[in-house]
């Protein structure tokens, strides 16, 4: 399997969850130029016309989109990185990606343009804090986001949230969320997807 990734960014999830699951992954790695985005072996829009990171090839397949490759992963090492075969529980997990993807990850990202203005930047921090008040909620008293199993739920989460620290949010508002980001940052799989991207280890 290769994984195409940006350090920091979505496909550091993808990159946790492959190690946890105990895969054999080749790193790629992908550079902003310009408009585009390059890698050692070419122009990468001949890998993933979209332009994003993450994409895997497996199997002589490009596979994109965060949560389809979550899933993915999950499904080739299900005793590993459990995700529910049916029933309740399942939608319960895809509930909660979904939430990560379309309330943190996609509520964060606009943040990061220079061009956002000041009023809409502290609407976007307002709706961001509310929805780290919710991760929190659903976490709970349990150790992991779905109960006692990490899952890929986890790594798209720690990574998500990790991001709200260039935004000055300070996770002591939220002491569940806060121990849970801590135990996520001492799995080995974190410490080394954060070492081989080049990241200095949480």
């Amino acid at each position: 399997m290769k994984l195409f990734y940006i350090p920091d960014t979505c496909a550091l999830a993808v990159h946790i969850a492959a190690l946890e699951a105990g895969l054999d992954v080749e790193l790629v790695r992908v550079e902003r130029r310009g408009r585009g985005h390059v890698f050692e072996g070419g122009d990468y829009a001949a890998v993933n016309p979209k332009g994003k990171v993450p994409a895997i090839e497996i199997d002589g397949e490009i596979l994109t989109e965060t949560q389809a490759i979550l899933h993915c992963i999950a499904s080739l090492a299900p005793e590993r990185l459990p995700f529910p075969a049916g029933g309740l529980p399942r939608w319960r997990m895809v509930e909660t990606l979904s939430f990560i993807t379309a309330e943190l990850h996609r509520g964060l990202s606009p943040l990061f343009h220079a061009e956002i203005a000041p009023d809409h930047k502290s609407v976007l921090l307002g709706v961001l804090r509310r929805n780290l008040g919710l991760l929190q909620d659903m976490i709970g008293e349990k150790p992991f986001l779905m109960g006692e199993a990490f899952t890929v739920a986890d790594a798209y989460a720690y990574v998500v949230t990790g991001w709200a620290g260039s935004f000055d949010i300070d996770f002591r508002a939220w002491p569940v969320l806060d121990a849970y980001r801590d135990r996520i940052a001492a799995r080995p799989s974190v410490q080394r997807a954060l070492r081989e991207e080049g990241m200095a280890a949480a």
